[in-house]
């Protein structure tokens, strides 16, 4: 295993020139992690947010960081204490965190769940935050007042 890979990261808030691919280090799996080759990664709205520093104050982050927060790949190492998955599986979701847009990345077993063998890694990577925000809006009491124009 090498032990340097690709990222996207920004050194500083910016417009899309603040991204770059650098060579950072490759990961090791922690208690209850697993490390996951990246084969896909979504892009989301906050990705171009954290980006530009819009939401510093939601987000605090230490540069350098990765970008993207959720993907897709197979499972390259796992960590110990983690057996929810073995190497060699495909598996998919949200990080929890910034770090997706990498050759590999490390993720809690239990933010990721086994890709279905029909789904392809490009269209894995675009469910999970899409999928929790679904689930979020159609679970919680309704926050939201009629907009003015719709009453």
């Amino acid at each position: 295993m090498t032990t340097t890979q690709r990222a996207v990261l920004i050194r500083a808030y910016g417009g899309a020139g603040a991204a770059e691919v650098a060579e950072i280090a490759c990961p090791t799996a922690a208690h209850g992690q697993v490390l996951v080759r990246v084969r896909a990664a979504g892009v989301n709205g906050i990705d171009w947010k954290v980006r530009e520093g819009l939401v510093q104050k939601a987000f605090p982050l230490q540069l350098p960081a990765v970008l993207g927060i959720e993907l897709a790949g197979v499972v390259e190492a796992v960590g110990p204490g983690a057996s929810r998955f073995r190497v060699g599986e495909r598996v998919m979701g949200p990080l929890g965190r910034l770090g997706a847009y990498a050759d590999f990345v490390t993720v809690d077993e239990g933010n990721l769940v086994s890709t279905p063998q029909n789904l392809e890694d490009v269209h894995a990577a675009g469910i999970p935050v899409a999928a929790v925000a679904a689930w979020q809006v159609t679970t919680r009491p309704a926050r939201a007042r009629a907009h003015p124009a719709s009453t």
